[in-house]
Parts: C-alpha cells; structure tokens; sequence
C-alpha cells in the first residue's frame, strides 16, 4: 500500500510537470489546457497503472478479468501511439478513435457475456468503478472526434498539435464538456480508491 501511495503521487507530480512544460517549453503537442491534463491524468492514472494493480491486488471476477484485458489492449496502443507520435510523426485521431471504439464493445461484450459473473459476485464500489470506466472509454471516443473536426491531420509533424489549448475560441466547447465530466470522473475515482484501495 506505501508503494502504492507513492507511486500514485510520484504520477500526481508528474502530471503538474508535464503541464507546465508543454505550457512552457515544449514545441510537439502544443499548449494544454487545465481540464485536458487532469483528463490525460485520469486516462493513464486509471487504465495504465490502477486496473493492473486492481487485478493482482483485488481480485474480484469478473470485474478485474474485464479490466486487465482492456488495460492490456490499451497498453498496446499507448507504445503504438507514442512510436507514432514521436518517432514517426505521423499519428492521426481516426487511428484512436477506431480504437477507443474497440475498446467500448470489448468492455460492453464482455460485460453481457460475463454477466452471470456480475449477478453472483455483485460490489457496489466495483459497480459503479466499472460503469465509469465504460464511460471513460466513450467520452474519450467523443473528445477525439471532436478534436479530430478541429485539427483534422495537424497531429504530423515536428509542429504537431495533441492537446486543446484553453486560450484557443475553437477549442473551448470541448474544453468545457471535458472539465465538466471530470468532476464525475474524478468523484468515481477517489470513491473507489476511499471504499476499495484504501478502505476508508
């Protein structure tokens, strides 16, 4: 649990960093505004590092069977995108969004054939966690097409554009929506990690 605890505000520091930086100094990516980073927090925070740990830690079925699949299916997308991002340059929002897709019917398909699972091993905290999760996965489908309508193919390049910026008119509705719905996002995650990680 202290490696834990250490570990998740080592990843809290590290966001606020990489916030100041790409409003800084960083040229690839862009500016970033204080809703998109507390959202790319969430995103890795949630399905990189706290679903794995779910499952060798917490293991109830099939909550955390559903959750490692899709963070491994997720993990694979996170070294394709950055190789693409930084290395190639030549990542594109259709390629994410085709994936975020996936991932909705994976945690939607899943849950209908595990759905006995969920009957006979039914939490609450695991519930709603996994309600949010699937929520996460659609909301990150509509920011990315939204984000695609604006930027189209300007995420190539060594002057690529990833992020919304708070100070750009055309970026402002997403930004909004986006600051809005981490208030729910946020509110599920301390819920859970207060109720299942630290068992307050």
């Amino acid at each position: 649990m202290v490696i834990f605890t250490i570990l998740s505000l080592f990843s809290v520091f590290l966001s606020f960093y990489f916030f100041w930086r790409q409003n800084n100094r960083a040229k690839m990516g862009g500016a970033i505004s204080k809703a998109k980073a507390f959202w790319l927090f969430f995103t890795i925070y949630v399905w990189f590092f706290l679903l794995p740990y779910c499952y060798f830690n917490f293991e109830l079925r099939p909550y955390t069977d559903i959750w490692i699949i899709f963070s491994l299916w997720m993990w694979i997308r996170g070294i394709v995108e950055i190789f693409m991002m930084f290395v190639t340059k030549n990542w594109v929002p259709p390629i994410g969004i085709i994936h975020d897709i996936s991932c909705v019917v994976i945690f939607i398909g899943l849950s209908i054939y595990w759905f006995d699972g969920f009957k006979t091993h039914f939490n609450w905290s695991y519930g709603i966690f996994h309600l949010t999760l699937i929520s996460s996965v659609i909301l990150e489908t509509y920011y990315a097409h939204g984000f695609y309508k604006i930027v189209g193919t300007k995420t190539k390049g060594d002057e690529a554009v990833w992020y919304a910026p708070s100070d750009d008119a055309s970026f402002q509705f997403i930004v909004k929506i986006t600051g809005i719905f981490n208030l729910f996002l946020f509110s599920s995650l301390f819920f859970f990690l207060g109720k299942v990680i630290y068992r307050m």
